[in-house]
């Protein structure tokens, strides 16, 4: 039985839904999709969708292939998706780190950190706010 002390227990901070697996595998896609077009110069649209219909199946992988490697913001965002993805929390904590020592300013691990760690209102607070500050950083204030 709980012990009644007059005060009301502080709130525990709101967890953010999780993405479910066919977000994640869309948001995957569509970042190769980008990837792959990305640079390429079309005259049209039909052009455009041309090149788009080419990448399906084993065309995106070959475009892909072809591209440069992946740069340590992309990484971090692939481990950022790999730590959403976890079973475990240690096992998302670790990942969410990892993408972090590769870009400081990767929203999602920052997220997902809070998420895993605030103990408190005022600290999922904090780390949200170091969420927003890094994604201003990585795309510009509003």
């Amino acid at each position: 039985m709980k012990k009644q002390t007059g005060k009301s227990d502080p709130p525990k901070p709101k967890k953010t839904p999780r993405k479910s697996p066919t977000q994640l595998i869309t948001e995957s896609v569509m970042r190769s999709v980008q990837k792959a077009i990305e640079g390429k110069q079309f005259a049209s649209l039909e052009e455009v969708n041309t090149f788009l219909a080419s990448l399906a199946g084993p065309g995106l992988q070959q475009s892909l292939i072809d591209e440069a490697p992946l740069t340590p913001r992309e990484q971090a965002q692939e481990l950022a998706f790999d730590a959403m993805e976890a079973e475990t929390a240690a096992r998302a904590r670790k990942l969410a780190k990892r993408a972090l020592a590769l870009d400081p300013d990767c929203v999602d691990a920052l997220v997902l950190l809070t998420n895993l760690d605030a103990t408190s209102p005022k600290a999922a607070i904090v780390g949200l706010q170091k969420a927003v500050a890094a994604g201003e950083r990585a795309l510009g204030a509003s």
